[in-house]
């Protein structure tokens, strides 16, 4: 439909005198369906983002402070699953390193940390605005196969506290 109206527009251009009137409007009508062309294409990608934040409303729990998660203006910029490091005491002075899947779902203003749940579902244990996460790559000797780890650091989580996180990736 838009499509060949673009394309029939284009040609009537091509065929008018140089100049002229009917360039003009001819012209005027043309930019005038490119930006029409514009607001469907920005209406269709909105529309498709509200669609995943509400798929996504319906796979998460919150344990922490609940979170308006559907906005018009937010959208999922990436999410994924990766492999939270701890330390804990254990007898001895002996310090033991635990690990547990985390899923971290990376919007344009805000980031869920959440621990995966049965039936692709998940409970989200902390948040934070976009505006206080800060992440840096972290060398670390550790035993065993701890390449491409990182510390995220929330300088303001859901408690209003600040926290840190020391995760491992599978890639770069």
């Amino acid at each position: 439909g838009i499509t060949r109206l673009k394309l029939l527009l284009q040609n009537i251009l091509k065929r008018t005198q140089p100049g002229s009137s009917e360039e003009a409007e001819a012209t005027k009508a043309h930019h005038a369906l490119e930006q029409l062309i514009r607001d469907c294409n920005n209406n269709v990608q909105s529309m498709r983002r509200t669609e995943e934040l509400i798929y996504l409303s319906q796979k998460i729990e919150f344990e922490c402070k609940i979170f308006p998660l559907i906005s018009q203006s937010r959208w999922l910029v990436k999410s994924g699953e990766l492999t939270a490091l701890e330390f804990s005491a254990s007898p001895g002075l002996r310090r033991k390193l635990n690990t547990r899947p985390v899923h971290l779902h990376l919007f344009n203003d805000c980031l869920l940390l959440s621990r995966p749940r049965e039936g692709s579902r998940f409970l989200v244990f902390d948040h934070a605005p976009f505006s206080s996460i800060r992440g840096e790559k972290c060398e670390m000797k550790l035993h065993g196969p701890h390449k491409n780890l990182f510390r995220l650091f929330l300088r303001q989580n859901t408690q209003g506290a600040q926290a840190e996180f020391l995760f491992r990736t599978e890639t770069q």
